[in-house]
């Protein structure tokens, strides 16, 4: 069974479901190549096609419990600034944080 979404809300930001349309931003951001060198999972360079399967692992992950991936977001704008997300791992009763 499916896990639904949450929303988390602060003053300044919200936490909430990654979407297509944060595509071009996600590419941008995860495309500069300082960011790539000091993180184990993206790639360089990072195109679309990396951020669909971005998109796509983390609502696979959610649906089954294994990770939930959260869009960042700057109020008021609702602009997309990253993203964070928590990788569960059952078996160790433990979990990875990673932004």
């Amino acid at each position: 069974m499916p896990h639904k979404h949450h929303t988390l809300k602060t003053e300044r930001l919200i936490l909430n479901e990654l979407k297509p349309i944060d595509i071009p931003q996600i590419v941008k951001y995860a495309g500069n190549k300082n960011i790539a060198k000091n993180t184990l999972n993206i790639p360089h360079p990072y195109a679309e096609k990396d951020a669909e399967f971005w998109i796509h692992s983390a609502k696979k992950g959610r649906d089954r419990g294994t990770q939930f991936t959260f869009a960042i977001r700057l109020i008021p704008k609702n602009e997309f600034i990253g993203g964070i997300g928590l990788k569960v791992e059952r078996r160790f009763d433990r979990a990875e944080m990673g932004y």
